[in-house]
């Protein structure tokens, strides 16, 4: 190669290196983006866990992948938080596994548009899916610590959800008919109030059986009655309640303002966290109806990032 050659082959190279870090320095090169580390474990935790039992919905899927598990667990369990087993939270519940959250995303079949009853809101984890999935979205949960923590975490996730304290087996008759009810909590028997705040045609899924041998439960309200299709063996906490496993009576709640939770329905405000009370015993004298809202927001729907 003559002395022009090379330096012509030299003064390339040099081009094309300095045009390398003027990329680096000042103009970015255009790469494909990598998923965040959250973001790839609920990929791996959609394609390993619920893809591979047979989940799919696409909603459902596309939900998976984007409502952020770790926001709703424990800071001392979120490294496990898209593992395929449930963790524990407060007040001796827990959050479902993954699978089985998705599976009963996909059982309840939602619109765009369903207005959606949760009983049992435990971490706000299976709400921020169906609030992704389907809305309005109402949820029930006795336990005004869990309520709050959940409330936390929903907002954290760009969620704003209807949130009544209080006995979810009674349902929420003030925004009846649901075309989907979900029960995140398991009993002997349906509980009447929410089959009578189904829709005509609308489903409930519901763990039932003893405790320790229930069965995940599709029901159909049909134009002749009821219907209902086991679908496999679950495990969840028991449902606590007038109508649930363990009666309100025999459950260890809560003391909110120096009066029992069981005589009170609190009903948690989107808008500040604030708690209402309503005494049960004096709004039945007023003729208040005991399930109307105080100030409560509807669920919006929103497109998760």
């Amino acid at each position: 190669m003559s002395a022009r050659a090379r330096l012509r082959a030299l003064s390339f190279f040099c081009l094309a290196a300095a045009a390398c870090r003027q990329g680096k320095e000042g103009h970015p090169i255009v790469r494909t983006q990598q998923p965040d580390g959250d973001a790839a474990q609920r990929a791996r935790m959609v394609d390993t866990q619920i893809v591979a039992r047979g989940v799919r919905d696409p909603r459902v899927l596309a939900a998976m992948r984007k409502v952020p598990r770790h926001l709703f667990v424990d800071a001392a369990d979120r490294a496990s938080a898209y593992e395929d087993h449930p963790l524990p939270i407060a007040g001796k519940q827990t959050i479902s596994q993954p699978y089985i959250v998705a599976l009963m995303s996909e059982l309840l079949t939602l619109a765009p548009d369903s207005r959606v009853l949760e009983i049992g809101t435990g971490s706000g984890y299976q709400t921020a899916l169906l609030a992704a999935l389907a809305g309005p979205v109402f949820t029930i949960e006795r336990v005004p610590a869990l309520a709050k923590s959940a409330q936390a975490a929903l907002r954290s996730a760009g969620l704003i959800v209807s949130m009544l304290v209080g006995d979810g087996t009674l349902g929420w008759s003030a925004y009846a008919p649901y075309d989907a009810i979900l029960v995140a909590a398991g009993g002997p028997e349906i509980p009447p109030p929410l089959v009578e705040q189904l829709s005509p045609r609308g489903r409930m899924i519901i763990p039932l059986g003893a405790r320790g041998a229930q069965k995940l439960t599709v029901v159909r309200r049909t134009a002749g009655g009821v219907q209902m299709t086991p679908i496999g063996d679950a495990r969840f906490v028991p449902l606590v309640g007038e109508h649930g496993l363990v009666a309100v009576r025999d459950a260890v709640l809560p003391q909110v303002s120096g009066l029992h939770a069981g005589r009170r329905d609190l009903e948690l405000s989107a808008a500040g966290c604030a708690l209402h009370a309503v005494d049960r015993h004096e709004a039945r004298a007023a003729g208040v109806d005991q399930r109307a809202p105080v100030h409560l927001p509807h669920s919006r729907r929103v497109s998760l990032p």
